[in-house]
């Protein structure tokens, strides 16, 4: 019976093969090097630029975290790029791979998280009296927590997946995966109904006709249209990813299916990431969803005007 137990909970090396098809396959020094290189650069100059761009506005008393956490999310592709390129010349060491399947896990949750602050702010200023609210102000902390439960699942269910030999910790370390992956997906869709129903609700003859509070450098209609589309590229990378974990995984001894492949990979990760950092950048986001530094209750957005007005 020991013996049983001891060799249900034993471990797989750490210089053994993965016994699980990731997703975006085990890279190679080709074409993989090359890639990863290439992405590594982006990132870094995308790093640089929105810490740069922090900075700048700190030193202007204007505190613009979420420029600093998109420099931390670029820092976390950074990383993650580092890993792969790492495996690609030690294809046999698990714990490169398990390290950059969390750091990509990790880096996306940081954009998700960003862009449910943004759309509170967007619900707050145009609704000031219920996005004020408690019932409206007690969900965001605590879908915070939440967020990190599932992070936390994430962390330790990619490891046990790897290590563990015991059919039961595999099958336990999947759905723990599972729910980390898709309550993420879930966050990423969050902010389209949550948008929505705002915009609707506002049409209300009750509604209308109460002042919104008004703040940066946009309209509300401007703020709508970058939280929408950040919301669309976000959930496109994080459904994907949850969806190669719900499918059954292929036997080893198959051929890898199209959706774990290195293209769809790169495109629903990297390629994502990038255009989504850059985006960010272009539209210089801080303009348009930041709020005074003591900013809390209703009309409490626009007491200053931080920005010069646009022109007409």
């Amino acid at each position: 019976m020991a013996s049983q137990i001891t060799t249900s909970l034993s471990f797989r090396s750490t210089t053994a093969p993965p016994q699980h098809r990731s997703l975006g396959e085990i890279p190679s020094l080709l074409p993989d090097v090359p890639i990863n290189s290439a992405f590594l650069s982006l990132f870094i100059l995308g790093a640089i630029a929105h810490y740069a761009l922090f900075h700048y506005n700190l030193r202007r008393s204007r505190k613009f975290l979420f420029s600093a956490a998109i420099s931390a999310f670029c820092i976390t592709r950074i990383i993650a790029t580092i890993l792969r390129m790492a495996w690609a010349g030690s294809r046999d060491h698990i714990s490169l791979a398990i390290a950059a399947e969390i750091f990509i896990y990790a880096g996306s949750a940081i954009l998700i998280i960003t862009n449910l602050f943004w759309t509170v702010r967007f619900v707050r200023a145009q609704h000031p009296i219920f996005g004020w609210s408690k019932s409206f102000s007690f969900w965001l902390p605590l879908w915070l927590v939440i967020c990190s439960i599932a992070l936390l699942c994430l962390m330790v269910s990619i490891p046990a997946e790897a290590y563990l030999l015991d059919p039961h910790a595999q099958k336990a370390a999947r759905q723990l995966q599972l729910f980390g992956a898709t309550l993420f997906a879930v966050s990423a869709l969050l902010p389209i109904p949550m948008l929505t129903i705002s915009t609707v609700a506002k049409t209300h003859p009750s509604l209308k006709d109460q002042p919104s509070d008004h703040f940066g450098q946009s309209t509300l209609s401007h703020k709508l249209i970058i939280i929408l589309t950040t919301s669309i590229l976000l959930s496109i990378g994080a459904v994907f990813r949850a969806a190669t974990i719900l499918i059954n995984p292929p036997s080893p001894s198959t051929s890898t299916p199209w959706y774990l492949t290195r293209a769809p990979f790169y495109l629903f990760a990297f390629s994502l990431d990038f255009i989504l950092a850059t985006l960010f950048l272009l539209l210089r986001v801080d303009k348009h969803f930041l709020i005074p530094n003591a900013a809390h209750g209703p009309m409490s957005y626009g007491v200053a005007f931080l920005f010069p007005p646009p022109p007409p």
